[in-house]
């Protein structure tokens, strides 16, 4: 009986001991006492939180990750359909250029047709930059420096005194008109007539211009050196200017050779650069004249007749006189 009793003790206290060392739950309604204990129970909430978070951050990530995928697969096709569509996309395309252009234009006495078919060519590309300017002041440096790059070895004269005729030159200009209208020639350069049938070269007008100039003419040309001037304005006869940085003058070069050279700003011309050469090496002029060039570069001949490969100067007054 006594050894019975033991074992009914000693089961009790084995059951309460086991009791005693039983995990605590990871919640409790009850909070343990005692200021270590409290920070232990809010580094295991804290766990448990960062726990919870992070498995709803990979819940999130997770379909995130889902809708990206899905968003990949709809631009990946979008890409795709852009790239196509970008490769169609060309300057051309973009202003609708045709290959080629064809039109005909006819003036109003239907005498001059006009018939265009060109190709039209557009570089394949899909943009073409562009760069914006703004004009540049015309300084004395610019002009020095333009000036020195194509003639640092010349001799500039101003065209005034260069072309200047001398008594001598209009003399014979005057003595070959004079000739012409002794022998009834009226017409010298074959301009015909108008609608009225009155020559279009008036050839006693000329005669009466080159008196006038004979009586103001030098005897011998006086060169004048000079170079292009920032500033300087050229006017016409009633005073208004025409251009600005105006120069206009003859380079002689060590060979001999010579050249046309003027500048001048005018309009949307911000500076305008003109260079011909009038003379070969050892002073040979060039027997081809541009229109628009002045013409007192070419060489004078009394008749062009006689001398069909020179220029005559016998022109309408307004082609020649300067004023």
């Amino acid at each position: 009986m006594r050894k019975n009793i033991e074992k009914i003790i000693g089961l009790t206290l084995c059951v309460g001991m086991l009791t005693g060392c039983a995990q605590t739950p990871e919640s409790s309604l009850v909070k343990p006492k005692g200021s270590s204990a409290m920070d232990a129970y809010k580094e295991a909430d804290d766990s448990v939180d960062m726990v919870e978070n992070n498995t709803a951050s990979d819940e999130a990530a997770a379909d995130s990750n889902s809708a990206a995928s899905e968003n990949d697969n709809t631009t990946d096709s979008n890409n795709s359909s852009s790239a196509a569509s970008a490769a169609k996309t060309t300057i051309r395309d973009l202003i609708n250029a045709p290959q080629t252009y064809k039109s005909q234009v006819t003036d109003d006495s239907a005498k001059l047709v006009v018939n265009t078919d060109a190709t039209v060519e557009i570089p394949a590309v899909d943009k073409i930059s562009a760069i914006s300017v703004t004009p540049a002041e015309v300084t004395q440096d610019l002009l020095d420096r333009i000036t020195d790059a194509f003639f640092s070895d010349a001799t500039l004269y101003t065209a005034d005194s260069y072309y200047v005729q001398t008594k001598s030159e209009i003399k014979e200009i005057l003595d070959g008109l004079k000739e012409d209208v002794a022998n009834g020639n009226l017409d010298p350069n074959n301009w015909g007539t108008d609608d009225d049938g009155n020559y279009i070269y008036d050839i006693y007008a000329d005669i009466e211009y080159w008196e006038s100039e004979y009586e103001t003419a030098p005897e011998a040309k006086t060169l004048v050196e000079g170079r292009p001037v920032a500033g300087v304005a050229s006017q016409a006869s009633d005073g208004q200017i025409m251009e600005e940085n105006s120069f206009s003058g003859v380079a002689v070069m060590n060979d001999g050779s010579k050249y046309y050279y003027k500048t001048y700003s005018s309009g949307s011309d911000t500076l305008a650069v003109r260079i011909k050469k009038t003379a070969k090496a050892g002073g040979e002029a060039l027997q081809t004249i541009q229109a628009g060039l002045i013409i007192q570069t070419a060489t004078v001949s009394r008749n062009p007749q006689r001398n069909p490969s020179a220029f005559h100067l016998r022109m309408p007054k307004n082609w020649y006189r300067k004023k």
